[in-house]
């Protein structure tokens, strides 16, 4: 067993990898997927067509494989890994995130293994153990207070997927780092505000009130992935239009 950090510009670690597993920080022992209570299932929503992510315009260059960028998703090592354009003032951040300067925005992939049934107390309500694309679109849209859009169809990466949004409460109060007002305690104590925990551990926890997430839940032949494309409330439109283009050009490729 071995485990490293990846420290954000915040201080906050935001990653602990173990064993192949990378587990982003507002995890504890009792939050893994595999440890986790089970909630009542929930009914999947109707789903209506949507107009697939607009093809991102070519940039001038030398090569399009020099313009990419390529990142591991955060699952499984037998899961693909995914690339995408490379945006101008964008980094990637511990080889599994994709994340833009300034206030909150950012893109990474996950296989989620299990849903809060309130995202604010993960530890003390139950947990929705999830594996395909009809109950992970379920349980994520069951949550309380994230303001969930209709789920739609559509492809990304040339893969058929449901996408939505999720939000996270405007009124929320929020202080330090990510520490959200009211709930539950991590064992790095942290209040962390958690959408979903990964399949091999590890959450994916929200930073700011009113922040947005855009989800595409994807059916690969090798398992279920969920993209994540998320923003503050108070990122410019150049950063958001750069978001989309990123999200546009996005391709899964080889593990």
């Amino acid at each position: 067993m071995f485990q490293t950090s990846v420290v954000s510009s915040s201080g906050r670690v935001r990653a602990t990898i173990t064993v192949l597993a990378l587990v982003v920080t507002g995890c504890s022992a009792s939050a893994g997927a595999s440890a986790a209570p089970s909630a009542t299932a929930t009914a999947a929503p109707t789903l209506a067509p949507a107009a697939s992510p607009a093809a991102a315009s070519p940039s001038a260059g030398p090569s399009a494989a020099a313009q990419r960028v390529s990142l591991t998703t955060l699952g499984r090592p037998t899961l693909p890994s995914w690339s995408v354009a490379s945006m101008p003032g964008w980094h990637v951040d511990g080889g599994k995130f994709y994340v833009g300067d300034g206030p909150v925005i950012g893109l990474s992939v996950w296989e989620v293994g299990g849903v809060p049934t309130d995202p604010c107390h993960p530890l003390t309500k139950p947990v929705t153990n999830v594996g395909g694309s009809v109950d992970t679109v379920a349980a994520l849209q069951a949550q309380p207070g994230r303001k969930a859009t209709k789920p739609q169809q559509t492809k990304i990466g040339g893969k058929p997927a449901v996408t939505f949004d999720l939000s996270v409460p405007t009124e929320a109060v929020v202080t330090g780092d990510a520490d959200f007002q009211g709930c539950d305690r991590q064992s790095n104590g942290h209040l962390d505000y958690i959408s979903f925990i990964g399949s091999l551990g590890g959450t994916r926890y929200e930073q700011e009130a009113g922040q947005t997430d855009r989800l595409w839940v994807v059916d690969l032949d090798q398992g279920t992935v969920v993209v994540d494309a998320t923003w503050s409330k108070d990122v410019s439109a150049r950063a958001r239009a750069d978001l989309d283009a990123a999200v546009a050009s996005l391709r899964f490729d080889a593990p």
